[in-house]
């Protein structure tokens, strides 16, 4: 950018405004947020996709009864900043995770009050994952968790088993290699809750 450039009014457009088939389609009030994020190097190195989730989907801290956990608790955690868990929910339909309930279905105590007598089939029991490396580079990465898993397996994204894919779990970690771009679906079927 030149210097001439500083003070030139920056404009943005975010609606295609097609009239077909619907006319009214993108019309009435629009509200989005963006940033720049001026960085040195690569946005790799940057943390640039890191940034754009913590601006879209902020850290939202909500109330919970009780005292605060002694230590910190997480269900999943990435060992590599080019590998982003997008996704987190029930398979086959269910629902997606992410709502204020969470805390009561995935907390530290595993709440064993969300499976229904009915619901303890492994079914109901499991979830489905799906990662993505987002840096354009060949990767090895630990999937950690602190869920109770009885096993893990690859699946498409309509969420049929991969019959090759069963995936070795150790110290409550899952090895995942990643090609450029590559989109990765996991199967996890938690242990039955205690009785």
């Amino acid at each position: 950018m030149s210097s001439a450039s500083h003070s030139l009014p920056s404009s943005h457009s975010r609606l295609r405004a097609p009239k077909a088939p619907d006319v009214t389609a993108d019309m009435g009030r629009h509200e989005f947020t963006y940033a720049l994020m001026p960085h040195k190097g690569s946005f790799q190195e940057a943390g640039v996709i890191h940034a754009a989730y913590n601006l879209n989907f902020p850290l939202l801290a909500l109330p919970a009864p009780g005292p605060a956990p002694a230590t910190t608790w997480s269900a999943f955690s990435v060992s590599s900043p080019a590998v982003v868990l997008e996704t987190i929910k029930q398979a086959r339909g269910g629902r997606v995770w992410g709502g204020p309930w969470d805390a009561q279905v995935l907390g530290p105590a595993y709440c064993p009050a969300f499976f229904s007598q009915a619901e303890k089939s492994q079914q109901h029991r499991t979830l489905v994952l799906r990662l993505y490396e987002a840096h354009g580079s060949h990767v090895d990465c630990w999937l950690y968790t602190s869920l109770p898993i009885q096993e893990a397996i690859l699946c498409d994204l309509l969420e049929q088993r991969d019959p090759t894919g069963h995936l070795s779990l150790r110290d409550n970690r899952l090895k995942l290699t990643f090609s450029p771009f590559q989109v990765r679906s996991l199967l996890l079927v938690l242990q039955p809750p205690p009785n």
